[in-house]
């Protein structure tokens, strides 16, 4: 599970940093996860955002997304 995190390089729609998760904007690294509430047949998928934090690097916003996620396990 841990060496999948680290390598979760290629978000197809985020071109500016290449890290799910992780946008740039005015300078800052901003972290966040998307989370799945609705689970069950027959339910619409709903999902919600949570925003981890902004960062001065690109090395930092990743550390502390993974700490999130392996914190929600």
């Amino acid at each position: 599970m841990i060496k999948w995190i680290k390598n979760s390089k290629g978000a197809v729609n985020n071109k500016t940093t290449g890290y799910k998760g992780i946008t740039i904007s005015h300078g800052k690294y901003k972290a966040s996860v998307n989370i799945r509430l609705s689970v069950g047949k027959g339910k619409p998928k709903e999902t919600k955002t949570i925003h981890i934090g902004e960062y001065k690097t690109l090395v930092e916003a990743k550390k502390e997304r993974i700490k999130f996620i392996l914190n929600l396990l």
